[in-house]
């Protein structure tokens, strides 16, 4: 009797007393499981086994995220070697000769003790590297006790110029101007320029005034 109740029963009597957490692969027949038991969206990626789920397209790239901060100042690089030395410039343009001047007796005449047959006064100037002459000029006031002659001569480091003398005759007791103006050839560097004046006799000059002045 027993067994013919189960045997009608059939499954019914079978699922009403299986214990849970019984059925396991074992108990499953192949292919026993259909889609059609299994719950649509049920599964997760990692039920199936690798390669079984196809790669999906590749989606758009998204927007460009926002800049980053700027990071911090990095630490000076060692100091690179030295740079190879310029080409050289171009000379600059001359600057002026400094002038130079010197009086004997300027203003007032100097009184010369007993007389003198010449005067003269010098004075020192630089020629820059890039001039080549100097501009020579006087004045000199000569006074005599007789009447003589007189003559004023420019001498460049005690050397006569050649040129650029005055000459002229000076009256008893009287007072001669003798200019000077000369444009003298000069190598760059230090000269001496002197202003010489003298009578034709002995011993005649009793005052004199000489301006002198040496410029380029």
């Amino acid at each position: 009797m027993v067994a013919l109740f189960v045997a009608l029963g059939g499954t019914g009597y079978a699922a009403a007393t299986l214990p849970a957490r019984s059925v396991g692969a074992k108990q499953l027949r192949s292919n026993a499981v259909t889609s059609a038991k299994v719950k649509d969206r049920s599964l997760l990626a990692k039920d199936f086994k690798a390669g079984q789920l196809p790669t999906g397209a590749r989606g758009p790239a998204g927007a460009t995220g926002p800049a980053g901060a700027a990071g911090a100042q990095g630490a000076p690089g060692p100091t690179g070697p030295k740079g190879d030395t310029g080409a050289k410039g171009d000379t600059g343009v001359a600057g002026p000769v400094v002038s130079t001047s010197a009086t004997l007796g300027y203003g007032s005449g100097v009184a010369l003790p007993g007389a003198a047959s010449r005067v003269a006064v010098s004075a020192e100037i630089l020629v820059p590297p890039t001039a080549s002459a100097i501009t020579v000029s006087a004045a000199a006031t000569l006074s005599a006790t007789t009447g003589t002659s007189g003559i004023c001569f420019p001498l460049l480091d005690g050397t006569t110029t050649g040129n650029g003398e005055t000459q002229t005759s000076i009256p008893a007791n009287g007072i001669a101007s003798l200019p000077v103006a000369i444009r003298v050839a000069a190598a760059p560097g230090a000269h001496t320029v002197t202003i010489r004046c003298q009578t034709g006799d002995p011993g005649q000059i009793r005052r004199a005034d000489i301006v002198l002045t040496a410029t380029g």
